[in-house]
């Protein structure tokens, strides 16, 4: 937060001012791909999981969002983010439906965020409190 560039942390309480505006976290949240899509979990009020279009099989999230934080919505030599989630639950989140629309459990107290990465296998685990 207010430095020049991202680093990758291993875990996070997320800040209470972070918004679906917000510019302090790469991409809104944790990243991870394979050689076709990439995902990333919305740490905001959304809570909602998005993918990005790849056009190559390499590994390309390390880069995403570093030339300008929303240069991913625009197409780029890796792909794009291509769900445009907005106020729906994207590929999957928790969320309920009330008074004919979509909603999301976006009040919460405090979110935390912790990513482990081994050999063969990673996670990402949020727990939300209040």
């Amino acid at each position: 937060m207010g430095g020049d560039k991202f680093i990758n942390v291993t875990n996070l309480k997320i800040p209470a001012q972070h918004t679906d505006h917000s510019f302090d976290i790469r991409y809104k949240g944790p990243g991870w791909e394979n050689n076709v899509i990439g995902y990333r979990i919305y740490t905001d009020w959304r809570n909602a999981i998005d993918i990005f279009g790849k056009v190559t099989d390499s590994l390309i999230l390390n880069k995403v969002g570093q030339d300008g934080i929303d240069s991913y919505h625009e197409k780029n030599s890796w792909g794009q983010d291509i769900l445009k989630v907005g106020k729906g639950l994207g590929i999957g989140s928790i969320g309920r439906y009330a008074d004919k629309k979509v909603m999301h459990f976006e009040n919460v107290d405090s979110t935390f965020v912790k990513i482990e990465n081994k050999t063969n296998e990673s996670s990402v685990k949020i727990n939300y409190f209040g």
